[in-house]
């Protein structure tokens, strides 16, 4: 800091007034007497300590893959007659066409394990972990 003017120092740093708990201010000035350290350290350090060292800059953007199916009202459904809504008299889709989307979902998954495109539970949980700070249980 030799070559920095006192003014240079002052515009790096703001002044500001928070409110604490009595309890917890005594506390901490005894702490920062402890340490032979300015209250005004022992916060920093505190602050330093709970947050990253430099701003997180959005994790890079993985492009999701997303699986689009037909959707809408289920055929013969008339929403206007609530009795027949709940009662179940429209007909549902038919078995044949539940198994063929069924087996096309499935067929996607098996397509995107031979080409790479996934990842254990493991890895993703530890991702997961890693990305929102969460630590790992003992």
């Amino acid at each position: 800091m030799a070559n920095c003017s006192y003014g240079a120092i002052l515009k790096l740093l703001k002044k500001i007034t928070i409110e604490l708990p009595e309890d917890l201010l005594i506390a901490a000035k005894k702490r920062a007497a402890e340490l032979r350290r300015p209250l005004r350290q022992l916060i920093e350090d505190g602050l330093r300590q709970q947050l990253p060292a430099k701003p997180s800059k959005r994790m890079g953007h993985k492009k999701i893959r997303w699986i689009v199916s037909e959707g809408g009202l289920p055929r013969g459904l008339d929403v206007s007659d609530r009795v027949a809504m709940y009662s179940g008299e429209y007909q549902l889709m038919p078995a044949e066409q539940m198994e063929a989307q069924t087996l096309e979902g499935i067929r996607r998954g098996l397509e995107d394990v031979k080409h790479g495109r996934t990842r254990t539970a493991r890895t993703a949980l530890k991702e997961i972990r890693r990305s929102r700070k969460i630590p790992r249980k003992a």
